[in-house]
């Protein structure tokens, strides 16, 4: 039984690292998106990063 809840932690352990990862790559491309729109002048550049800035 010990050796069951083991496993079912380190399950859970990892699916919340990954979840923490893409939380990661999509704020990467969100700051990457804000980068390139302010480069090429794009008018949506500040409301996706007001977006982006909500949920983080």
């Amino acid at each position: 039984m010990r050796e069951y809840s083991y496993k079912s932690s380190l399950i859970v352990a990892l699916m919340s690292l990954g979840e923490i990862l893409i939380i990661k790559g999509e704020y990467k491309d969100a700051i990457d998106f804000n980068k390139e729109s302010i480069r090429t002048g794009k008018e949506n550049a500040n409301e996706y990063f007001l977006v982006t800035n909500l949920y983080f």
